[in-house]
């Protein structure tokens, strides 16, 4: 495989997964910046084990198996740090496979789907033209013909829309501490610029 080739997918890798990675380490108790570390170190160990492109499913593994484990490392070394309970990693481990599955129609992509569905067309394509074409607010705003304003609190709409009806489909499957995430309105992406 060529140096190209490898580059090529690990930027896949790094734009298809990396906000699955973050919440999967945040859940495993990793805060904001060690998430970050540490999903940045699983993507350069990527690039140097030379990376093959053997689909999305053996990515999210990979990934994820990799990243449990450079996490459980960075925390043995810091004595300040309580070491993460393996049980506690599993069942983690078991949802997020569950919700993001092998075939990647896992219970949270179906839900998202469905949800997505139930917006209006005018919100759908707010949601889908910015995550799904990667369009900053200002771009976004010019290609829907609507003032960044506008696109900012539909956006917000949108994803405060999204985020009920997917607690409502996903309903006991998730833990309870996640629940009220979402119930709390957690909005990563309300400061699009």
């Amino acid at each position: 495989m060529t140096e190209r080739t490898r580059d090529s997918i690990l930027i896949r890798w790094i734009e298809s997964h990396q906000g699955v990675l973050l919440r999967y380490l945040k859940a495993l108790g990793a805060d904001e910046a060690e998430a970050l570390d540490v999903a940045q170190d699983v993507f350069v160990l990527a690039l140097e084990r030379g990376v093959e492109d053997q689909g999305d499913a053996a990515a999210r593994r990979y990934l994820r198996t990799t990243a449990r484990r450079h996490l459980v490392r960075t925390r043995r070394r810091a004595p300040r740090v309580v070491t993460l309970d393996e049980e506690i990693m599993d069942r983690v481990d078991d949802l997020f496979a569950a919700l993001h599955d092998e075939q990647g129609t896992g219970m949270f992509d179906d839900a998202l789907k469905r949800c997505l569905q139930e917006l209006s067309p005018k919100a759908r394509e707010l949601v889908l033209r910015r995550h799904r074409d990667d369009l900053g607010r200002t771009e976004l705003a010019k290609a829907v013909e609507m003032s960044e304003p506008a696109v900012k609190q539909g956006l917000r709409r949108a994803r405060a829309a999204l985020r009920a009806c997917v607690g409502r489909r996903l309903g006991d499957a998730l833990p309870r501490a996640w629940r009220a995430t979402i119930a709390d309105g957690d909005d990563e992406g309300a400061n699009d610029e």
